[in-house]
């Protein structure tokens, strides 16, 4: 087994258990009103997740993500 290998068995373990975090986190902030789905995906973006990431978080595909987030981008560069 190569060292990448090894690595990348180590951080699947941790990678799904900080995803249910952050789920769990945005489910919470759902349910009070706090924020929106929209701004979820916002954030989760600025902080350089790419679509795949953000989809695996928030069990959607990734194709559908990258579509919601052209929607809100060129929404806000409207706005």
């Amino acid at each position: 087994m190569s060292k990448s290998e090894a690595e990348k068995e180590t951080r699947d373990p941790v990678a799904k258990r900080l995803d249910a975090v952050i789920r769990l986190l945005m489910e919470e902030q759902l349910e009070r009103g706090a924020l929106k789905r929209k701004d979820h995906l916002l954030i989760l973006d600025s902080v350089g997740l790419s679509s795949g990431e953000i989809g695996t978080i928030l069990h959607q595909p990734s194709k559908d993500v990258a579509s919601a987030l052209k929607k809100l981008k060129s929404g806000e560069a409207k706005s």
